[in-house]
């Protein structure tokens, strides 16, 4: 049985309490994952390519697979997640643009982010209701003119891609 001290005006918290039974929701974590974009990657003016995440920054559920540079849902982790990424081209053309696409199960899923002209960077985030073996990727494609490189981990800018299971 739970022991409680009152005091007239309430609890003591300097008090010591002995609790039988299961606390749940203290210190819970939703599933998530960041990686990002160490090695050298270029990219072939107007030809979508998969941007390849090679670094894995933390994953909660051992769910990146780096072999095909994709994160996979794990069993248990049904449910709507939110995902958000950036990349960053190594250029200063001032007269290009760039779109990058979140596909799931190796079809875009209707979402991408477009930047012109001077921006060299983009960043865009996206919710998609997954189940387990579900997979999700970003592919980029870029109009510079030439070939590209996308900036590595030794800049600020170096691209990036993570996800958190927000409902269950």
């Amino acid at each position: 049985m739970a022991q409680i001290k009152l005091q007239a005006d309430g609890l003591n918290l300097a008090d010591t309490f002995a609790f039988s039974g299961t606390v749940t929701g203290a210190g819970e974590t939703n599933t998530s994952f960041q990686v990002k974009h160490v090695a050298g990657q270029t990219t072939t003016h107007a030809t979508l390519q998969k941007i390849l995440f090679d670094t894995v920054k933390f994953d909660t559920a051992s769910g990146y697979d780096t072999a095909n540079d994709r994160y996979v849902v794990q069993t248990g982790d049904d449910g709507k997640w939110l995902f958000w990424w950036k990349q960053a081209y190594d250029t200063n053309n001032d007269n290009s643009a760039q779109e990058t696409y979140l596909y799931k199960n190796g079809a875009n899923v209707d979402t991408h982010c477009h930047a012109f002209d001077y921006d060299n960077s983009i960043a865009c985030m996206f919710a998609l209701d997954l189940a387990a073996t579900d997979y999700v990727e970003v592919f980029t494609i870029q109009y510079f003119g030439e070939d590209t490189l996308l900036c590595g981990a030794s800049d600020q800018r170096a691209s990036s891609f993570g996800g958190m299971l927000t409902e269950a």
